[in-house]
């Protein structure tokens, strides 16, 4: 891996010394963006005395986005979430674009997660798919791409951790098993 004329390497290149650092400047100033510009969610402590808004999470390429509207008094329907998710979404694949980067579509997904409250109180996450998919436009080639819904019992990796938002935690287990074997 190195640079020549047949195949030049732009930017500071895989390996190079200040290219975190870089790689942080860059990232901060794209999640403040999406903070700025982007629905987010909220989340709010069951008396309201403390909240914190967040839009985006992430570690180096790896990020992933979250939209609710717990503060609504009446709750948003899948569908309207799906639409905020959906701009989220496009948000975070324009700002990547114009630095420079742009979405591993084959590693996008998106758990819809809504609960359902038991007569004693407790709440439990509903199975299921939600909407099914969200299509965002793909700048440069116009062309739309879905991002499919998984059901909050599949797992997807996400900062090298297999979590489903409900049911078990086998496919991580798997995988540290097979890792751990390899040694």
């Amino acid at each position: 891996y190195s640079h020549c004329k047949i195949f030049p390497i732009y930017g500071t290149g895989q390996g190079s010394a200040n290219s975190p650092v870089i790689w942080t400047i860059v990232s901060s100033t794209l999640f403040h963006s999406h903070e700025q510009q982007g629905n987010g969610a909220t989340f709010i402590s069951h008396d309201r005395t403390t909240s914190i808004h967040s839009s985006m999470v992430g570690f180096v390429n790896d990020s992933m986005g979250q939209v609710n509207r717990f503060e609504a008094d009446i709750q948003p329907s899948p569908k309207a979430l799906a639409a905020l998710m959906k701009i989220d979404a496009q948000l975070w694949s324009d700002l990547l674009w114009v630095s420079g980067g742009q979405l591993e579509l084959p590693k996008c997904s998106y758990h819809q997660i809504h609960f359902d409250f038991l007569a004693d109180g407790p709440p439990k996450m509903r199975p299921g798919k939600g909407t099914g998919r969200i299509l965002i436009t793909d700048r440069k080639t116009g062309e739309e791409i879905p991002i499919l819904s998984k059901s909050v019992l599949n797992p997807h990796k996400t900062l090298g951790h297999y979590r489903p938002p409900a049911g078990n935690r086998h496919t991580q287990l798997q995988d540290l098993t097979t890792k751990s074997r390899l040694l």
